[in-house]
């Protein structure tokens, strides 16, 4: 089917398609911010800062910046699971950051960090944190199921 547009209602329609945002993060992360986020990625190396990321760039959590956030949460549970103490204390100050972790343990992930997640938190769980590894376990399965 072919719709006939005069030229005026073309320049309406054009312009309106350049109003829209290119990507769904630029609606809630402008460019300087995206900018910031993907810088600050690289020095995500404990959980304080990583909370601290999602507080200031939360809406830049996307595409390659998203990845890099992957990276870093899936590294810090693999290799440091001796900080876990430190994860929990900030999921009881701020219950939705734990939703964050998980949905970070995904098929971006190194398969490597994803066995040794589930390896750590089936085995070497603290008692408080039960229901936290069954998660982190999980969701380290579904991963790996999905890559």
């Amino acid at each position: 089917m072919i719709i006939k547009l005069s030229t005026a209602k073309w320049a309406v329609v054009v312009g309106a398609l350049c109003l829209l945002p290119s990507s769904p993060s630029d609606a809630g992360c402008p460019t300087k911010e995206a900018n910031k986020a993907e810088a600050s990625v690289d020095k995500l190396d404990s959980w304080e800062k990583v909370h601290s990321f999602f507080k200031a760039f939360g809406p830049c959590d996307d595409g390659g910046v998203a990845e890099g956030v992957t990276e870093s949460i899936t590294k810090l549970l693999a290799q440091h699971p001796d900080q876990s103490d430190r994860l929990v204390g900030l999921i009881k100050a701020d219950p939705a950051f734990e939703a964050k972790v998980i949905e970070h343990i995904d098929t971006t992930a190194r398969s490597a960090y994803l066995e040794k997640i589930r390896t750590n938190y089936a085995h070497q769980c603290l008692p408080a944190m039960a229901a936290l590894c069954k998660k982190l376990v999980h969701a380290a399965t579904e991963a790996i199921r999905g890559m």
